[in-house]
């Protein structure tokens, strides 16, 4: 249930709640072992770009249209 109040302006109203869950959406990432994250939701990058730093490993996150962008070019 809780996982379902992450979207919008969460972070802003529940910062400590939305900590809490996106750190663990980056650990549930790292364990995947990937070191590319595609995101088409802007809040969801930058939510998981500052995870990913707190968690100090080298995992890119990157926009999905950029990816699409760089790909094309």
């Amino acid at each position: 249930m809780v996982d379902l109040l992450r979207g919008g302006g969460m972070e802003a109203t529940h910062p400590e709640l939305s900590e809490r869950i996106g750190l663990r959406r980056a650990e549930e990432l790292l364990k995947t072992g990937a070191s590319l994250i595609l995101s088409s939701c802007p809040a969801c990058d930058l939510q998981l770009t500052r995870m990913i730093r707190k968690l100090d490993v080298n995992i890119k996150v990157v926009d999905l249209m950029r990816f699409l962008d760089d790909a094309l070019s």
